[in-house]
């Protein structure tokens, strides 16, 4: 009986073969896993970077409707601010609300837009693009005359391109 038992404690455990061949599996397994993770929480952060912006006008509306503190209401894209004021330079800072972008969403478009009051139609419309600086990808944010949001799906832009289409080689333009 005790050569029964010696044959089965000697077949307990993994080989080294094994071993390697589990380890192996769980290395390829990892680095599919994790740049799909990333490409995930990036999508993740531009679409909750626009559910934001477009939360924060949504509000800058209805408070101007409402004549909140007595004021028009609008919102400041860059840093995701909501503010009682006619512009963000003219705000009352006591009011502002901020809605947080992450570090890798970048806004560019129109800079800020306010609501006329008891009306509550913007006073800029135009299109704010909320664009990831990690990938290639944007969304769109569309504010037309009567205060309609029209927001796109994640896009992507052709390298060298900018959401709006123009080379982002292309140099600004100033007087000089």
């Amino acid at each position: 009986m005790s050569t029964a038992i010696q044959r089965v404690r000697k077949h307990c455990g993994f080989t080294m073969i094994e071993l390697l061949i589990a380890i192996g599996l769980m290395t390829t397994a990892a680095g599919v896993m994790v740049p799909m993770f990333r490409e995930y929480q990036i999508n993740a952060d531009l679409n909750t970077a626009t559910e934001h912006l477009v939360q924060a006008l949504r509000s800058a509306q209805t408070l101007s409707q409402a004549g909140k503190f007595d004021a028009s209401w609008g919102v400041y894209f860059s840093e995701g601010t909501l503010f009682a004021g006619d512009t963000y330079a003219e705000r009352t800072i006591e009011h502002d609300v901020n809605f947080p972008l992450a570090n890798t969403i970048d806004t560019s478009g129109l800079n800020e837009t306010t609501f006329t009051r008891i009306d509550g139609l913007p006073t800029v419309t135009g299109t704010v693009f909320v664009t990831s600086s990690v990938t290639n990808g944007y969304r769109r944010i569309d504010i037309g005359r009567s205060g309609v949001l029209t927001v796109s799906g994640i896009l992507t832009f052709a390298p060298g391109q900018n959401p709006s289409g123009n080379s982002s080689s292309a140099g600004s333009t100033g007087s000089g």
